[in-house]
């Protein structure tokens, strides 16, 4: 049995209120949900407090919230492959190395992979227990990889990505942590936000299950 767990990164279900995410998490069967600043700022903005979203993050993730605390925090590197400067994992992890810190991370993202032009086979160079977290996305046919943006992210599985080797190489480097849904695409953020989330779990499992 695979020993990855899931995650869901906020800006999948982008719409929706920070409390119905966490809570979307949750039902849809999540271990955990990477939140975004302006999620937490909008939510006190619109009279809410950080208590309440600890609270609920509580009710759901009790069990993570424990292990992070015992684990502590750390800062993980994640390159942007439609950046100028830094857009593939050989230099990222040239950054990371250079760090010359045992704690160094990365954050692996199919979409920045194959946007960035470098060579899946470029995974095989960052041990498993040196990526942060897995991101988990596909990307369409058109555009062109080359041309593509956040928004063009499509759920896992519908689109042309080689997301089965991703996946292989990501296991053979020995990965064991969280996978997250993450997309910015637009026409999902006019569907039901659970659907979404429930669907692009289901999608997810079809690859590490």
């Amino acid at each position: 049995m695979s020993s990855i767990q899931y995650c869901l990164n906020s800006s999948t279900i982008r719409p929706a209120p920070l409390m119905e995410k966490i809570r979307i998490a949750g039902a849809t069967g999540y271990k955990a949900i990477e939140l975004w600043n302006d999620d937490l700022s909008a939510h006190q903005e619109a009279g809410g407090s950080l208590q309440e979203v600890k609270s609920a993050l509580g009710d759901d993730y009790g069990e993570l919230l424990q292990l992070g605390r015992q684990i502590g925090v750390a800062p993980a590197m994640e390159y942007l492959g439609f950046m100028k400067s830094v857009y593939t994992i050989e230099q990222a992890w040239q950054i990371a190395t250079d760090a010359n810190d045992a704690d160094a991370t990365l954050i692996m993202d199919p979409f920045h992979i194959l946007r960035g032009g470098g060579s899946i086979d470029s995974i095989a160079l960052v041990p498993g227990d040196k990526v942060a977290i897995w991101h988990w996305n596909d990307v369409p046919a058109s555009p062109p990889v080359g041309e593509q943006t956040d928004a063009d992210r499509v759920l896992p599985g519908d689109g042309v990505g080689p997301l089965r080797e991703i996946e292989a190489l990501a296991l053979r480097q020995g990965y064991s942590g969280f996978v997250s849904l993450e997309l910015f695409n637009p026409q999902l953020w006019e569907e039901d936000p659970e659907k979404v989330a429930r669907t692009g779990l289901e999608k997810m499992q079809g690859y590490f299950e």
